[in-house]
């Protein structure tokens, strides 16, 4: 596997190539014989004094990490390919390089970076400024350093957002705050759902990499930038912009494992962490004090940083020592400004029975706060988004049915799955039931996890259903089998099981089998828009309490 690096990365450079390989069993000839052929490659091409070469073991694979000049990333990658036999003719090496080339891309990086102008670039063109401050050029026509005047470009508040679970529920509150605030005109977001400005979509999907950080840092409309940022983007790429004013870090759980050398929860708090290095001197690096594996991964990240001057804040859920934001008898409370909001006054918070979304909401106020947000405008942000899919779609969806309750999701991961189970066994209702599914790229050890989280809901009906689309290589039953598995582990019996081929199937399996005062949580992850249309077409309502009511019982 190899990848360029395109921006600050956990491997400790900003731009380069990565090459993972697999540890063979005389280890020291093997790491000897790829430094020997990088450094006779670099003499060829005369960059031995471009371009370093390091290495690190990570479990059973060598990851040689060749740190590039800006516009030498590919032939930094084909330098590694080289090196290790993958590409045998050294003349595709030269080639790479005499087409990659290009000094006046070194020059005006160098010119920025001494300017502390913020620069974005790839392989559409180089961008100096941010948003509405921002110029854009082709890289074959960079303009003369010489004729630029700093002062014309200019940053615009940004923050970097991730985690395991919360993140895109965050970044749409944080969207919702600065979209209520007088002082921005043209708020910017990336997410999994797609990038949009003011609400407004830009692209619909997944997008949380460096491709969509950097459509709405050129956006002109754009004066605040919101950056849902992903485990996939960080490892293979690394941060599009550093010098951001803050970040947060939601929480980290067993999801992902076993890919990009990160094998363990404690491997994904550290990469996670990544962005914590883009944040500037001084700046606010907002973390989840309840989550205990991020809070080591955290004092393990400022050992190896001495000389970074981050701000930490910390959120809860409780009131303890040293919190930043935490909630006291049911209001979201700042140590410094006080009471915020009252949990029940949230509606994505389910009358405070959903214990993610209030700490969701902790995430959007620290970082507003952190961008000076004003706190009218963050309390009816935060207050504005309702569990609906127009507001919230595919998280922490209620609707009514037949004075039934349906809760659709996309929890899908062990902690996920836990979050919502604890919101559902608050949740009064003569009968429960719960629709589960997992992708096959998860390890066994993650899909029986998932079933054992689901069944301390103590539901009458679990609907197990197969995702076929994303089976990667797994039969699709297997993993079905796996959740039922675990689920009759725990004590669940047989009988209490259903078996669908799809996520639409499962859905509707389900939906036949509701009655009034029952509870269903539907969670939807291949069908998600055609299932929320089964349920609305079957006569489902959307639910939610206005800021005036109490707390559901």
């Amino acid at each position: 596997m190899i990848h360029r690096i395109t921006g600050r990365h956990l491997f400790e450079i900003e731009f380069g190539a990565a090459l993972w390989v697999e540890v063979q069993a005389d280890r020291p000839s093997q790491v000897d014989a790829v430094y020997q052929a990088v450094s006779n490659a670099l003499e060829r091409l005369n960059l031995h004094r471009d371009m370093v070469l390091s290495h690190k073991q990570i479990y059973q694979q060598w990851v040689f990490i060749l740190a590039a000049p800006v516009d030498l990333l590919y032939t930094a990658c084909s330098i590694l390919e080289w090196s290790v036999g993958l590409v045998d003719d050294f003349s595709c090496v030269e080639r790479e390089y005499a087409n990659e080339e290009n000094l006046a891309w070194r020059t005006l990086r160098s010119w920025a970076l001494a300017q502390q102008v913020p620069c974005v670039d790839d392989e559409d063109g180089l961008t100096l400024g941010m948003g509405c401050t921002s110029q854009t050029w082709s890289l074959d026509n960079l303009p003369d350093v010489s004729r630029l005047n700093p002062t014309g470009f200019s940053r615009i508040p940004t923050v970097y957002i991730t985690g395991t679970n919360g993140k895109t529920t965050s970044s749409r509150m944080l969207s919702a705050i600065c979209q209520a605030d007088a002082q921005f005109q043209g708020v910017g977001q990336t997410s999994t759902d797609g990038v949009c400005i003011n609400g407004d979509w830009i692209e619909r999907g997944d997008w949380t990499g460096p491709g969509a950080a950097r459509m709405i840092l050129r956006d002109p409309r754009v004066d605040v930038a919101i950056l849902e940022t992903a485990r996939g983007g960080l490892m293979r790429r690394g941060l599009v912009l550093n010098d951001v004013d803050a970040c947060a870090i939601t929480n980290v759980s067993d999801d992902h494992l076993g890919t990009w050398g990160i094998h363990t929860v404690a491997d994904m708090a550290m990469a996670k962490l990544t962005v914590a290095l883009g944040v500037k001197e001084g700046g606010t690096v907002w973390l989840n004090a309840d989550c205990v594996v991020l809070m080591e991964a955290w004092k393990r990240l400022c050992l190896a940083h001495p000389e970074r001057n981050w701000h930490m804040a910390l959120f809860s859920s409780q009131q303890q020592a040293n919190m930043t934001l935490f909630v006291e008898n049911g209001w979201i409370v700042h140590k410094d400004c006080g009471r915020i909001v009252r949990v029940v006054d949230i509606p994505l918070t389910l009358g405070g029975r959903a214990q993610y979304n209030i700490e969701n909401a902790m995430v959007a106020i620290g970082l507003a706060l952190s961008m000076g947000g004003d706190l009218d405008a963050i309390r009816e942000g935060v207050c504005r988004l309702v569990p609906t899919m127009n507001d919230s779609r595919g998280r922490s969806n209620w609707l009514r049915y037949k004075d039934a309750d349906v809760f659709l999701d996309f929890a899908h991961n062990p902690d996920g799955i836990r979050r919502v189970v604890e919101m559902g066994v608050q949740w009064q209702a003569e009968r429960k039931g719960i629709v589960l599914g997992q992708a096959g790229d998860r390890t066994d050890a993650e899909i029986l996890g998932i079933g054992y989280q689901a069944a301390t809901l103590d539901a009458d009906a679990y609907f197990l259903k197969e995702l076929p689309d994303h089976a990667y290589g797994r039969d699709p039953s297997e993993v079905v089998k796996l959740l039922a598995q675990a689920l009759m582990e725990k004590g669940v019996h047989e009988n209490q099981l259903f078996f669908a081929n799809s996520d639409l199937e499962g859905a509707e399996q389900a939906m036949d089998w509701v009655e009034p005062n029952d509870l269903l949580i539907l969670l939807s992850h291949e069908q998600l828009d055609d299932v929320t249309q089964m349920v609305l077409q079957r006569g489902c309502t959307w639910g939610h309490l206005s800021p005036t009511e109490e707390p559901l019982n």
